[in-house]
């Protein structure tokens, strides 16, 4: 009879029984690390002096009661060099074209930063780059300028997850976090799992690996995230690929026959499996957003590196019992395999 685990990720391989596999990504990251030398500003500015009449003059638009609409995304995490998918997006009012530049203070660790040219006068968005190493955990202020007004865009770091590679899961289940990173030594794998063969199901999980025969430790859980169907899979361009995971809003469902949705299974230390496509399936005031997916850089194929969070009820696959789960979060990574 086989263990809870090796019965949960069956049940994922053969979701959607066509043609499945699983395919378990180890990105190579020893060796890649980029070393950058620069000075540090301790005060926000508009970057560069510019020649007279040649930068643009620019504020920021007020919303929600609040100086800006800045808004921070990507994966922040302590200990973690910033990956180019942490940005800082802010909404201005440009009434000179020109040059512009901004640069912030440096918060934890962090710089937000950005140039470019405005060809045109009015309300436009902009997009800054954050970069850095995040020290500490916690809600950053960092402060933007204008030239004449400053403004703040809060920058939230996680850091209740230590893993090398920025690959983890955590969940509350009843006022309980479970959570679990992948690490160079922990057995831990950031898989990347197709079910189909020209519509498919997509699968990122975190889940132990073991040799065949042998038992996985007790306690040991595993998490998978499935997104579907896509479309002429066979065909698809990487620029394909990335866009069927565009950040936003996704409904959860309950099978992949009809329309794109999310589905997500749970093991739990005691070896019983859970899901969103079990028991009734409801999702009734469910949730489940991509925050960002970008290149992971893997050596072989194309994958992304992407963050989710979510909040939904999964149900116990043999008896239907329902536990609500908040603060969903997981990084994992959805592969063109």
């Amino acid at each position: 009879m086989p263990d809870p685990y090796s019965s949960f990720i069956q049940r994922i391989m053969y979701r959607y029984p066509i043609l499945s596999f699983t395919l378990l990504l180890s990105l190579l990251l020893a060796g890649c690390a980029k070393e950058q030398s620069f000075e540090l500003p301790t005060t926000p500015g508009t970057g560069i002096p510019l020649p007279a009449g040649d930068g643009a003059v620019f504020a920021f638009v007020a919303a929600g009661g609040s100086c800006s609409d800045a808004k921070a995304s990507g994966i922040f995490l302590t200990g973690q060099i910033l990956d180019e998918d942490a940005k800082v997006k802010v909404t201005v009012n440009v009434t000179r074209k020109g040059k512009w530049t901004l640069t912030s203070n440096v918060v934890n660790g962090m710089l937000v930063m950005g140039t470019g040219t405005f060809t045109q006068t009015g309300v436009q968005v902009i997009t800054l780059q954050a970069t850095g190493l995040p020290q500490t955990a916690g809600v950053n202020n960092i402060l933007l300028s204008t030239g004449t007004a400053n403004c703040s865009v809060a920058v939230t770091v996680s850091g209740s997850v230590s893993s090398t590679e920025g690959y983890y899961y955590k969940i509350t289940v009843a006022g309980q976090t479970y959570e679990q990173a992948v690490t160079e030594d922990n057995h831990y794998e950031a898989g990347a799992g197709m079910g189909g063969v020209d519509d498919v199901t997509i699968s990122a999980s975190i889940n132990y690996t073991y040799e065949y025969g042998q038992d996985p430790p007790a306690g040991t859980t595993a998490m998978s995230v499935t997104i579907g169907l896509m479309h002429n899979y066979l065909n698809a361009s990487d620029k394909d690929f990335t866009d069927f995971f565009t950040p936003g809003n996704y409904s959860y469902v309950k099978d992949f026959y009809g329309a794109k949705g999310v589905s997500i299974d749970w093991l739990d230390p005691q070896g019983e499996q859970w899901s969103t496509q079990a028991g009734s399936a409801d999702q009734t005031g469910s949730t489940f957003t991509i925050i960002s997916a970008v290149d992971a850089m893997a050596f072989n194929g194309y994958y992304l590196k992407t963050k989710m969070q979510f909040k939904c009820k999964l149900y116990n696959v043999n008896t239907g019992a329902m536990k609500e789960v908040t603060n969903g979060e997981m990084v994992g990574t959805f592969g063109k395999i």
